[in-house]
C-alpha cells in the first residue's frame, strides 16, 4: 500500500486514503473507481490478510489475528495523525508458532531478514499478537534490521501515519535465503550461490580462482597448473583449499597443453626447466607464464583427474547417506 496510510488498530484496520482516482492496493488489489458519492470515509475497496508466514497451515492460522486493509476515499474529515513516520511500514504477527524456537527462525527472523534487507534498515516493524519477551530475545538482531523500535499494534491506539505499508513478510523455503529471489542480488553473490550448490569445480590458476573460498566443504576443486606456476599453485590454492576441507586435484599440463610450445624449441628451458626459469625474477615469470599462456587440454590425459573428482563425490555422497541413514 503506498501513499498516505493510517492505522486504526480499534477496528484492527490499515487504511489507505485516496483521492478520487487514486489507486488502490498496490500489488493487492485491481485499480479503484470512484461511485461519485460523498459520504464521508466511504470503502472503496476491503481485504482481509493474516500477516505470518504459514498460509498453507490452517490450524496455525486460526490463531493468527486478522488485520483489514481498507481503502478510503479522501475526505475533510478523514483520521488524522497521532504520529507521523516518514519510513514505509511492515506489519507482522508474533503469533503462530511463537514460542518454539526453530519456528521463531524459520517463520519470523529469517522471513524478516529477507523482507527487510532492502529497506536498509529504515522501516518500522508493527506487530499483531505482540510478545514482549520476543523482542527482548531477539533485541540484537532486530538492532541490525531496524533503525525504529517496534509498534505493538493492539496496544497503541494512536493513529500512526505512513507514506507505505505490507501487510507480512517473504518467504523462500524452510530456513532458507535464495540470493536469485532478494531484491539486489549481487553478481558475487550468484557466484556464490552456483558455487555452493556444487560438487566438483574447475579451474585454471589465476586470481579467479580465489572463488574456491565459495565452495562447501567435501566438495572438489580441480586446478589447472600451467607451466611456471607450480608453486604459486601450490600455496595459493593447495594448501587454503585443503585447510578449508576441500578435496584439492592439481592438474599440471605437459609442455605441448601449453601455447608456449608453439613460441619457443622443445628444448628451450622457458618449457622444460620452469622453475630455473622462474629464478631470473617475478617479472620475467609474470611476462612469459602468467601473460602470454594459453592451456589447451589433452582430455584425455585430463579425464584421469575428472574420474578421480567423480569417484570421490560420488563415494562421499553414499557415505553421507549412510550415516543419516544409521
Amino acid at each position: 500500500m503506498k501513499g498516505d496510510v493510517r492505522t486504526d488498530s480499534l477496528s484492527s484496520s490499515i487504511c489507505l486514503y485516496t483521492s478520487t482516482n487514486a489507486n488502490g492496493f498496490i500489488d493487492y488489489v485491481p485499480d479503484l473507481t470512484y461511485d461519485g458519492k460523498e459520504d464521508d470515509e466511504q470503502e472503496l475497496q476491503h481485504e482481509n490478510i493474516k500477516p505470518y508466514t504459514r498460509k498453507w497451515e490452517k490450524s496455525t492460522m486460526d490463531t493468527v489475528s486478522e488485520l483489514h486493509l481498507v481503502s478510503k476515499r479522501k475526505t475533510g474529515s478523514h483520521r488524522h495523525c497521532d504520529a507521523w513516520h516518514d519510513v514505509p511500514a511492515v506489519f507482522f504477527s508474533t503469533g503462530g508458532y511463537t514460542g518454539n524456537i526453530y519456528h521463531e527462525f524459520n517463520d519470523g527472523i529469517v522471513p524478516l531478514y529477507i523482507t527487510l534487507q532492502h529497506f536498509n534498515k529504515r522501516v518500522v516493524f508493527v506487530i499483531l499478537d505482540y510478545h514482549e519477551w520476543w523482542f527482548t530475545k531477539y533485541g540484537d538482531i532486530l538492532s541490525i534490521l531496524l533503525d525504529y523500535p517496534p509498534i505493538d499494534f493492539s496496544g497503541d491506539n494512536r493513529t500512526h501515519c505512513f507514506p507505505e505499508a505490507m501487510a507480512g513478510l517473504r518467504i523462500h523455503d524452510d530456513l532458507t535465503v535464495d540470493p536469485l529471489l532478494m531484491e539486489g542480488t549481487s553478481e558475487l553473490a550468484r557466484i556464490y550461490w552456483v558455487l555452493n550448490s556444487s560438487d566438483v569445480t574447475i579451474g585454471v590458476h589465476g586470481a579467479a580462482l580465489i572463488h574456491f573460498l565459495f565452495m562447501k566443504p567435501g566438495s572438489v576443486l580441480i586446478e589447472v597448473i600451467p607451466l611456471g606456476t607450480e608453486w604459486a599453485s601450490e600455496t595459493y590454492f593447495g594448501e587454503p583449499s585443503t585447510k578449508l576441507s576441500l578435496k584439492y586435484i592439481g592438474y599440471k599440463i605437459l609442455p605441448r597443453e601449453s601455447s608456449l610450445f608453439n613460441e619457443y624449441d622443445e628444448n628451450d628451458p622457458v618449457l622444460t626447466d620452469p622453475s630455473n626459469v622462474g629464478k631470473k625474477g617475478w617479472e620475467f615469470t609474470k611476462k612469459i607464464y602468467l601473460d602470454h599462456q594459453n592451456v589447451r587440454l589433452n582430455l584425455v590425459r585430463f579425464q584421469k583427474r575428472l574420474l578421480r573428482a567423480y569417484d570421490y563425490s560420488f563415494a562421499k555422497k553414499n557415505r553421507d547417506f549412510y550415516l543419516q541413514s544409521h
